[in-house]
C-alpha cells in the first residue's frame, strides 16, 4: 500500500510547491526552513533612506559666435571739409538787392543761398545765351523744381522755378549750364523768400559789351587792365556801385550792375589833387567809356547830401 502510494506522492510534490510561493504572493509568511543565513532586519537598516544617484545635467548649448562688426572707418579731416563749405556759403546782402531781385556776384566754387517759402516760387535765372544742361536737387520729394525760359534769340534767358512744399527744409541743387556749374543750397521759411535770384559775369558781360563798341575796341580779355580799386565813402554801399572797372590802354570802362537804368545815374569826376573836373563819357546799357585815362575819379550822386564812390588805378 505504501509503495503503491509513492507515485502518488511525487506527482503531487510540485503542486504542494507552487501552493507554498502563493501564499507569499498573497501577504502570508513564508514559512523558512533555513536558520543558518536569517539576520533580523533592524530598525536602522528598516529606516535607511535610499539614495538615488543624481541626473545627469544637460549637456550645455554653446551660443553661435556673434558676427564681426562692422568698423567705420574714422573720418579724416572733417574739421576741414566743414571750415570749407562753411567759407564757402554766401548768403543775401541788402545792398545786393536790385528791386526785388537777389543779384550775386559769380565766383567759382561758391555755394548760394536761395531763401524760399511755401507756398511760393523763387525765380532762379541765368545768363542771357546760356542753356541748362541738367539740374538735380538733394530732396526731389518735398522741393518742386521745374524749367522755363523768357526772351527770344540773343535774349533768351532760361529759368528753374524753386517751390518747397513745406518750411524748414534744407537741400542743395547742382545747375550745370553750357558756361559753367552752379551750386545752390535751398532754404525754406515759413515766411521768408526771396522773389528772385540773379548773377553778375564780369568777364562775360565785359566780351558782350565790347562786341558792341568800335572796331578799334579790343576783342581779347588779354588786352585790358584791371587794376582799379573803388570804393564807397558811405557805410552802405550804393545800389548804383560799380561791378568792375577796366581799361584798354586808351580808354577807361566802368561797368554798373544790370539794373543801372532804374537807379539815379551817377555823374564822373577826374580828380586832380583837391579839384576835380567833370569829364565826358558814353553811356551804353550799363557801362560808362571814357576816352581818356585817368589816376582817380569819383562818382556823385545828389547835391545837398552827396553818395561818392572813389575810383583809383593800383598798377
Amino acid at each position: 500500500m505504501t509503495r503503491s502510494l509513492r507515485p502518488l506522492l511525487f506527482a503531487l510534490l510540485p503542486l504542494v510547491t507552487a501552493c507554498t510561493d502563493l501564499d507569499g504572493f498573497l501577504g502570508q509568511s513564508k514559512p523558512v526552513t533555513t536558520t543558518a543565513s536569517y539576520q533580523p532586519a533592524t530598525l536602522a537598516t528598516a529606516q535607511t533612506a535610499i539614495v538615488s544617484e543624481p541626473l545627469a545635467s544637460p549637456p550645455r548649448i554653446e551660443p553661435p559666435p556673434a558676427p564681426p562688426q562692422k568698423i567705420t572707418p574714422k573720418l579724416r579731416d572733417a574739421a576741414a571739409v566743414d571750415q570749407a563749405n562753411a567759407a564757402a556759403q554766401q548768403g543775401p546782402k541788402s545792398e545786393q538787392f536790385i528791386n526785388a531781385i537777389m543779384t550775386y556776384d559769380w565766383v567759382e566754387g561758391v555755394q548760394y543761398q536761395v531763401y524760399t517759402a511755401p507756398p511760393r516760387i523763387t525765380d532762379i535765372g541765368f545768363e542771357e545765351g546760356e542753356t541748362i544742361v541738367s539740374f538735380g536737387a538733394g530732396d526731389t520729394i518735398r522741393w518742386k523744381v521745374a524749367k522755363t525760359w523768357s526772351g527770344e534769340g540773343r535774349k533768351r534767358q532760361e529759368h528753374l522755378l524753386i517751390k518747397p512744399l513745406a518750411p524748414d527744409l534744407d537741400t542743395s541743387l547742382i545747375v550745370t549750364t553750357s558756361r559753367r556749374s552752379y551750386h545752390l543750397r535751398l532754404r525754406s521759411f515759413a515766411e521768408t523768400a526771396m522773389v528772385a535770384v540773379r548773377w553778375q559775369y564780369p568777364k562775360i558781360d565785359l566780351f558782350e559789351a565790347e562786341a558792341e563798341m568800335p572796331e578799334n575796341a579790343p576783342p581779347h580779355a588779354d588786352d585790358l587792365s584791371f587794376g582799379y580799386e573803388v570804393t564807397s565813402k558811405s557805410d552802405t554801399p550804393p545800389r548804383w556801385m560799380p561791378r568792375a572797372v577796366y581799361d584798354d590802354g586808351r580808354k577807361i570802362y566802368i561797368r554798373f550792375p544790370a539794373a543801372f537804368a532804374a537807379t539815379e545815374a551817377p555823374v564822373l569826376y577826374v580828380m586832380n589833387g583837391q579839384d576835380s573836373q567833370m569829364v565826358n563819357y558814353r553811356v551804353q546799357g550799363n557801362l560808362y567809356i571814357v576816352d581818356r585815362l585817368f589816376e582817380t575819379a569819383q562818382l556823385r550822386v545828389g547835391q545837398q547830401s552827396q553818395t561818392v564812390v572813389d575810383i583809383r588805378r593800383t598798377d
